[in-house]
């Protein structure tokens, strides 16, 4: 029963990796295109 919760702890922490994951490559995107539009707002300005 242990070795059964541990499996389920483990499996949970792995679904918030992967999930965190997937955030973490959607917003990546979007901050490095925001980080470019600051760049050239910057020079402009």
């Amino acid at each position: 029963m242990n070795h059964f919760k541990n499996l389920t702890l483990s499996l949970k922490s792995t679904q918030k990796n992967i999930l965190f994951f997937i955030l973490f490559k959607k917003y990546s995107k979007h901050f490095l295109q925001l980080k470019r539009s600051c760049k050239k707002q910057a020079i402009t300005s």
